[in-house]
């Protein structure tokens, strides 16, 4: 796992051709041991560090996908389906991980079918529909919408909208994106 983070740092192992070659390079690659062990610590996954990856919990390999990517310094982060698959502790979990991201300073763009994580999460939420733009605003507009609107999608409906229509049970729910951009605070 360690591993997998050190190379999320390739921005930091800057080393002359020829220091790498003769083994010179030495100071370069503490620096990005000492990084990659911070992001560990900070995301509570140090006691997983020499963990084969392969290994890992469904949760803690997201985790981790997120900690190599924040190795890098990103200064936005797109997280497609990142509670895709996971029970609700590993969401709760997830979620709060997400959150420590934001406070860093990343803005984060989130594409996710779990309203209730977007509702949670987002500040701001476009719904769109295979492809077609159903609503957007910000979570609280979103959730006060009036249950006249049945452009959204059940999934919406059910979990931001609190409505009332029951669920079909031979006709399959339509998929669901959620966007959302999250600033880091002070942000726009």
């Amino acid at each position: 796992m360690l591993d997998n983070v050190r190379v999320g740092c390739h921005r930091l192992a800057h080393a002359p051709f020829l220091d790498r070659l003769l083994g010179r390079d030495h100071h370069v690659e503490m620096a990005v041991t000492s990084k990659a062990e911070g992001l560990l610590v900070e995301f509570h996954l140090s006691e997983l560090a020499n963990e084969p990856t392969a290994s890992l919990p469904h949760g803690h390999q997201r985790a981790l996908g997120i900690v190599v990517a924040l190795a890098s310094d990103p200064q936005l982060l797109l997280l497609d389906e990142p509670f895709t698959g996971m029970n609700p502790e590993e969401t709760r979990q997830m979620v709060e991980l997400v959150r420590r991201v934001r406070d860093r300073g990343v803005t984060i763009m989130l594409v996710e079918h779990d309203m209730s994580a977007v509702m949670e999460l987002c500040e701001f939420i476009t719904v769109m529909n295979f492809g077609q733009l159903l609503t957007e605003g910000l979570p609280d507009a979103i959730r006060k919408a009036p249950p006249r609107h049945r452009s959204l999608p059940r999934e919406c409906r059910r979990c931001c909208l609190r409505s009332t229509t029951r669920r079909s049970t031979t006709k399959k729910s339509p998929r669901l994106k959620a966007f959302r951009c999250m600033s880091p605070k002070g942000g726009s």
